[in-house]
């Protein structure tokens, strides 16, 4: 019983170190990376996918904490062609969380996104077509031959 509790307070400061060391990481991520620099990424993604122009015209910025985060500012996303010439979606600010497990995997999941204050025009245009109807501009790769039935 005795050897039982000197372990586990052996490991306390192990554990201790670790969630420090992972607090401080994502610290110095959060005041070494300029996250603004990823926003023609951002928006070049987005009209890829979405056959429409993004603009993060606001700073984004990074939130260091054990369930680190971000902010986006000022957002307004195209409307569809031949539409109203309002875009169809502004929003004041953008809030996500990311998961911190993922992010030391090298990989980024967003656990939860707020939206603030979002304004979004839905309009069907003279021949039916809704704007919330998005063609890519990239089309998708067709699936490997071997996928195909």
């Amino acid at each position: 019983m005795a050897r039982a509790r000197r372990r586990r307070f052996r490991l306390w400061p192990i554990v201790a170190v670790l969630v420090l060391a992972i607090v401080v990481g994502v610290g110095a991520v959060a005041l070494l990376f300029d996250p603004n620099t990823l926003k023609p990424r951002i928006e070049a993604a987005a009209e890829r996918a979405t056959g429409r122009k993004l603009e993060i015209r606001g700073p984004i910025t990074l939130l260091a904490s054990l369930t680190p985060g971000f902010t986006a500012n000022d957002i307004v996303f195209a409307n569809a062609p031949g539409g109203s010439p309002e875009p169809m979606l502004a929003v004041a600010r953008v809030e996500g969380r990311i998961d911190p497990m993922e992010l030391l995997a090298g990989r980024l999941k967003v656990v939860s996104l707020t939206v603030v204050h979002p304004a979004i025009l839905l309009e069907i245009n003279a021949a039916g077509v809704p704007n919330w109807r998005f063609t890519p501009a990239t089309p998708p790769t067709p699936p490997p031959a071997s996928l195909a039935t």
